[in-house]
């Protein structure tokens, strides 16, 4: 992999929507679900993924924060390819 977003990935917790819970990972700070269209807002940042909804929310949201550590996770894994 030569080239990825860069910058700190967040979780941004969207909201309920047809009875699941909602996440997408952006590399802007989201607003949150206390937004008046929390879609809306998470369209103005920058989005990484868009996690489509599972019936166990709790394993949404760890799949959101997998993802959101991926840069950290391959720096490090550069880092000690390298060193």
């Amino acid at each position: 992999m030569n080239q990825y977003t860069k910058g700190k990935w967040t979780v941004c917790y969207n909201g309920e929507r047809n009875g699941y819970e909602q996440y997408t990972v952006c590399t802007d700070t989201c607003l949150t679900a206390r937004a008046v269209d929390a879609w809306a807002a998470a369209a103005r940042a920058a989005r990484v993924a868009i996690l489509h909804p599972h019936k166990d929310a709790k394993e949404t949201e760890a799949n959101a924060h997998l993802i959101a550590a991926a840069p950290d996770m391959y720096e490090a894994l550069k880092a000690a390819q390298e060193g």
